[in-house]
């Protein structure tokens, strides 16, 4: 079984429990030092710090929950060794531990998939798989021109499907260097790149890098994936000289599905899929296995297609599925709101969520309902499904048909 490094499994684990420290309730991470800044020497759980060494300072409820979030990644129930987590305090031995599962049976890794409001889905994809991705896309780089691929910047998490597959798996599989976090962040925006540097980012930070202006030098070359990147961001980007932008199709369930090279192009399928016999789905080359897609979808011929909308409406928010219906639902069953609607706003690409709420009794100012439902998300949301703005009103917003109608967030 292939083994992580040591510095790229560090690194996984880090930014792994930097994102649940981020989803707690107190949301603690912001006052933490970034991932890239802690080591194996780390303590994970409040210890003497007298040594010199970081603490992350959890407690026994945040040890355990980081424990399993570990154990659920990782999939280390399949060898046996998940217990072992909660022998060690430092975050090189829950290294140790993860490297010796993975001899042991623990091949799987498993891919949060928050796109519900509810408890988030596992997605758990088999090592060979994954593999099979990343050798798909080595060898596609190898032929296009451009593509002559020296050294990763990633701007995506690793414990994300796309940002394990094209920040960890493939320099790991190339024997490239890379670079990730706030380092990479702070390259990509003072365009301290060369010829051959890959960028896998996501359309949020391509939009942030657009809006800069500054010019990329030769050679330099993008993924992006996760939702739709503006048309127009990718041109302006060509034309600070970007190389290449490559596109990528997929999702947490299933991984890369296709890719272009230009958003007037159609998606080709990755050779890992095919065509499903209702034209709705995929089937897997190698298992069978036919998947539905969560997009309505126009094929041009047998391996290439067009997106035309979601089938299930979701709403994708930094790269996390939301859904506002269902938001709007919860918000609704709170006992001192009588009505809500949630919708997206801002930019296409770099949309959030705001709420529009009628008040079930006048008793409580707008400022303490306010108060109250941000402390409520806070405790019940992802940072995703939350809205930034709250606007309130005696009925929810009407058309001259009478229908739902937007509003302007105050």
């Amino acid at each position: 079984m292939p083994q992580f490094s040591e510095a790229n499994l560090l690194r996984l684990v880090s930014e792994l429990l930097h994102e649940e420290f981020k989803n707690s309730p107190d949301a603690r991470a912001r006052y933490l030092p970034p991932p890239e800044s802690w080591s194996s020497d780390t303590f994970i759980t409040m210890t003497d710090t007298s040594s010199g060494s970081l603490s992350l300072e959890a407690d026994s409820f945040e040890f355990v929950t980081l424990a399993f979030a570990v154990t659920r990644f990782f999939q280390l129930q399949d060898s046996g060794l998940e217990d072992y987590l909660l022998r060690y305090r430092r975050l090189g031995e829950w290294c140790q531990v993860i490297a010796e599962a993975r001899t042991q049976g623990a091949e799987n890794i498993g891919f949060s998939s928050s796109g519900t409001t509810g408890p988030s889905k596992t997605c758990v994809h088999s090592w060979s798989t994954l593999m099979g991705e990343v050798e798909f896309f080595a060898q596609l780089f190898s032929t296009l021109p451009g593509f002559d691929i020296k050294r990763v910047i990633t701007l995506v998490p690793g414990h994300h499907l796309y940002g394990f597959l094209f920040g960890l798996l493939l320099p790991e599989y190339r024997k490239l260097p890379v670079i990730s976090g706030l380092k990479a962040i702070g390259m990509a925006q003072a365009r301290r790149l060369d010829a051959g540097d890959l960028i896998v980012g996501f359309p949020f930070m391509w939009r942030e890098l657009s809006r800069q202006g500054a010019s990329f030098p030769p050679g330099v070359v993008g993924l992006t994936s996760t939702a739709p990147c503006d048309p127009t961001i990718i041109a302006n980007l060509k034309g600070q000289g970007l190389e290449q932008m490559m596109e990528i199709y997929g999702s947490s369930e299933t991984g890369g599905i296709g890719y272009r090279l230009a958003p007037d192009q159609p998606f080709e399928l990755l050779t890992l899929w095919d065509r499903g016999s209702d034209g709705q789905s995929l089937t897997h080359t190698s298992t069978g296995r036919e998947l539905a897609l969560e997009d309505r979808v126009r094929w041009h011929s047998e391996r290439q297609l067009t997106l035309i909308g979601r089938v299930d409406k979701a709403l994708q928010v930094g790269g996390i599925n939301v859904y506002p219906y269902a938001i709007a639902e919860r918000l609704q069953s709170l006992h001192s709101v009588a009505q809500a609607s949630v919708r997206p706003t801002g930019a296409e690409g770099s949309e959030r969520l705001k709420a529009f709420i009628v008040p079930a009794s006048p008793d409580l100012t707008k400022a303490e309902l306010e108060a109250e439902l941000r402390r409520w998300c806070n405790a019940n949301l992802s940072t995703s499904e939350t809205p930034i703005s709250f606007t309130f009103g005696t009925q929810l917003p009407k058309g001259n048909l009478g229908k739902a109608a937007d509003w302007t967030a105050k």
